[in-house]
C-alpha cells in the first residue's frame, strides 16, 4: 500500500500532464486517472500497424565515355558532352552527380579485313547520376540523355564491359524516408497504447485510460519494431519486399531504393514498454 502511494506521489511530480503524442486536451489532475499510469508501469504493449511511403525522386544511372588519340582530346570531348548534359538536367530541375571518372588505354589493334576500322586508344569513362523529382517525364529525359552522350548504363559502369544485356537505368529513391517512418513510428507507439487500454479497461474507461498515459508517451521504449513492405522486383531480378528494422540509420535507408515507381506499404508489430520511474 505504501509502495502504491509513492509511486503515485512520484507520478504526480514527474509526469508532465498534457505532453503527449500529439495535440490533446489537458489530463485532469484527479489522482484516478493515475490509476492508469501505475498500472501501465512495466508494462509490455504490442500493436500491429502500417504506414506508406513512397519515392520521391527519379535518378538515371550510368556513364559517358570519350575516345581519342591523345588524353587532353579525350578530356576535352567528354567535358563538352557533361557540360550539354548538365545544362538540360538543370533546365529540367534536376541535379548531376559526378562520381569516378575512370582512363584507360588500350592496343590499337588493325582489323585485317577492313584496315580502316581502327579502335583509338585512349578512353576515358565519368560514371554519373543524374537525379530528377518524380513529376518529370522521365522517358523524355532519357530520350534527350541519349541524344547527348550517355552511352553506359546502369551501375556496371567499367571500361571492359559492353553488353546486351538490359540493365535497369532508372532508379527510384526517397528524399526524406527518416522522417516518414518517424511518423509511422509514432503512430505505432499510439496504437501500442491505445490496444493496450482496451485490453486492461472496462468499455467505459478506454479513453480515460489513453489519454492518461498519452501524458508519459514520451517515456515509451521501443523495445522491437520490424516493418515489411509488398514484395518488390529488386535490381537483381528476384522479387521480395523489403525489410526495415528499428532503430534505423541513414546508412541502412540509403540502400533502399525501388525499380519501379510503386509506393511501399509498410506493415509490422511494434513493441513498447514503460519504465518504472527510476531513472526519469
Amino acid at each position: 500500500m505504501l509502495r502504491s502511494r509513492w509511486l503515485v506521489l512520484m507520478l504526480v511530480v514527474l509526469v508532465p500532464i498534457g505532453v503527449g503524442l500529439g495535440k490533446r486536451e489537458a489530463v485532469p489532475a484527479e489522482g484516478e486517472n493515475y490509476a492508469y499510469i501505475v498500472r501501465s508501469l512495466n508494462q509490455t504493449m504490442t500493436a500491429a500497424c502500417s504506414g506508406d511511403v513512397r519515392p520521391d525522386r527519379a535518378v538515371v544511372v550510368g556513364g559517358v565515355t570519350a575516345e581519342s588519340v591523345k588524353p587532353s582530346e579525350a578530356k576535352e570531348q567528354i567535358e563538352k558532352q557533361l557540360q550539354a548534359i548538365q545544362t538540360y538536367a538543370s533546365q529540367q530541375g534536376g541535379t548531376v552527380h559526378l562520381m569516378e571518372r575512370v582512363r584507360a588505354v588500350r592496343g590499337n589493334p588493325r582489323d585485317a579485313r577492313n584496315p580502316k576500322m581502327e579502335e583509338l586508344p585512349f578512353v576515358v569513362i565519368q560514371r554519373l547520376e543524374l537525379d530528377f523529382p518524380l513529376e518529370i517525364d522521365i522517358d523524355s529525359v532519357l530520350e534527350r540523355l541519349l541524344q547527348l552522350g550517355l552511352d553506359r548504363y546502369g551501375r556496371n559502369v567499367r571500361p571492359t564491359y559492353r553488353g546486351n544485356t538490359p540493365t535497369v537505368v532508372v532508379h527510384y529513391r526517397f528524399s526524406h524516408l527518416a522522417e516518414k517512418l518517424k511518423s509511422i513510428h509514432q503512430q505505432c507507439k499510439t496504437r501500442a497504447l491505445q490496444q493496450w487500454c482496451e485490453a486492461n479497461t472496462p468499455t467505459s474507461e478506454h479513453d480515460a485510460c489513453t489519454q492518461a498515459i498519452t501524458g508519459i508517451a514520451h517515456r515509451l521504449i521501443t523495445q522491437r519494431l520490424m516493418l515489411q513492405s509488398q514484395p518488390v522486383l529488386r535490381e537483381q531480378g528476384v522479387i521480395s519486399p523489403i525489410q526495415i528494422s528499428y532503430p534505423w540509420n541513414e546508412a541502412q535507408l540509403s540502400t533502399i531504393e525501388l525499380v519501379g515507381d510503386v509506393p511501399l506499404r509498410l506493415h509490422g508489430t511494434i513493441t513498447v514498454k514503460i519504465p518504472r520511474p527510476q531513472g526519469w
